[in-house]
């Protein structure tokens, strides 16, 4: 430090008081943020203990296929997911799921099964190529209203896009561009 107006303003015992005032000032920040952190910490703590709540209470006193149908509905409206589905493998190769609920944002959907992709790859049901192109360069652009607008539309043109439907609602609404943009990968071919 430097002072060209007063000689000798900065005495070494100045300097010593500086020094020991700018690490406690550093020590104060970082403590702030680490408090913060904690802050947020707890916060999502707490809602993952209410989403939890939310669910066991929502589904308490229903059995049998009433529960799956109460647990989607519970979990869409716990995690605001629009979409939300339980299922079960059918056959002890583990080659296909069936539905056993799906709630489709306002209403439950009707039950579908579908290939579930093994070591020996099944067909995806997915969009056209040209179609996930336009989803691909959406994510590219950032642009999730499009991207969920795009994904309405493939909803309401066909049932068996559920699945990609759902999966890529998830991916939009974390904003998780990268993620979307290698789950389009093969569908772009």
């Amino acid at each position: 430090m430097e002072n060209n107006l007063t000689a000798d303003a900065f005495t070494p015992h100045r300097i010593e008081m500086m020094q020991i005032l700018c690490a406690q000032a550093a020590i104060a920040l970082e403590n702030s943020r680490l408090f913060e952190d904690t802050k947020q910490e707890i916060a999502e703590r707490k809602r993952a203990e209410e989403i939890l709540r939310a669910i066991t209470v929502g589904t308490a006193e229903v059995t049998g296929a009433d529960f799956f149908r109460s647990l989607v509905r519970h979990l869409a409206s716990a995690l605001q997911m629009k979409y939300a589905l339980t299922a079960e493998c059918t056959d002890s190769m583990k080659t296909w799921v069936r539905a056993l609920a799906f709630w489709k944002g306002d209403d439950f959907g009707e039950n579908f099964e579908y290939p579930l992709e093994v070591a020996s790859p099944q067909p995806r049901i997915g969009p056209p190529p040209e179609k996930a192109g336009q989803l691909h360069q959406l994510a590219m652009m950032g642009d999730v209203q499009s991207i969920l607008a795009q994904l309405e539309e493939l909803e309401k043109s066909d049932t068996l896009l559920q699945p990609f439907v759902t999966e890529m609602c998830r991916l939009a609404k974390d904003y998780s561009m990268k993620k979307i943009r290698e789950f389009l990968k093969p569908y772009l071919k």
